[in-house]
């Protein structure tokens, strides 16, 4: 069987709830929809998700995204609760061994500052730690975005390594060093029962 035929991950394709979101999940075309038109304007979303100049191409965007199959990478809108319009979205990449690569984006500067990642991050942690494919969670954050690094200390990833001037951030047009963080699950685990 290819792998075009090998049907979606039912786990990871399930509608997940927090107290004020819906976390659906989005195909290719949807996320796709969702996004250029708002993120290729803004430099600071722009340089989020690729730390790369864009141009204004779309191609270059769309290369460079991460592609929801259903089987080893998801997409889930983050939606307000009662609301049809998603505010951003919340990636998981299934990686070797047991590993998740998490990537947030809030298109919606509305909602900026008020508790969005932290609250949507942890319901997709839980999520992800009750599958047998997951037992450890890592990210990648610019080493200047302040507020994402923040998300991940409080939410209890280590601060695992740093790549000193690997990428170029293009909001600031100077050089920027990545941080990498992880979450264990028996350390979420043991988190959440404190």
């Amino acid at each position: 069987m290819s792998w075009i035929n090998k049907p979606r991950d039912p786990h990871f394709d399930q509608v997940l709830q927090t107290d004020r979101f819906e976390l659906r999940p989005l195909t290719l075309w949807r996320t796709w929809r969702l996004g250029v038109a708002k993120w290729l304007d803004d430099p600071e979303l722009a340089n989020a998700i690729t730390a790369a100049p864009l141009r204004g191409s779309q191609w270059r965007l769309y290369r460079l995204m991460s592609k929801p199959n259903g089987r080893t990478r998801f997409t889930y809108g983050i939606f307000p609760r009662g609301s049809d319009q998603p505010i951003g979205v919340e990636s998981v990449q299934l990686r070797n061994y047991r590993t998740a690569s998490l990537a947030v984006l809030i298109h919606d500067r509305e909602w900026w500052g008020k508790g969005v990642v932290s609250e949507v991050r942890g319901r997709v942690i839980d999520h992800l730690f009750d599958s047998p494919r997951v037992g450890r969670i890592q990210g990648q954050v610019e080493g200047r975005n302040f507020a994402s690094i923040f998300n991940y200390r409080n939410l209890g990833f280590a601060h695992v390594g740093t790549l000193h001037q690997c990428t170029w951030n293009t909001a600031e047009d100077v050089p920027a060093d990545q941080l990498m963080f992880e979450m264990m699950e028996d350390d979420w685990r043991n988190r959440s029962e404190a």
